[in-house]
């Protein structure tokens, strides 16, 4: 499974969670969702250098 298809899941989860009535799992899952963001952002922008687009 590639980076993108984990990311695609892992939003599928965070914006079903969104609907929970249950806030320490959706903070958990935003959380969650940022660091996983943050990583990746991270790891795109040493494979580019300082050339590097975020979007």
């Amino acid at each position: 499974m590639s980076k993108e298809q984990i990311l695609k899941k892992e939003i599928i989860k965070w914006v079903k969670t969104m609907n929970s009535d249950d806030p320490e799992q959706f903070n958990s899952c935003v959380m969650e969702l940022e660091d996983m963001l943050l990583g990746y952002i991270e790891k795109n922008m040493e494979v580019e250098g300082n050339e590097s687009k975020i979007f």
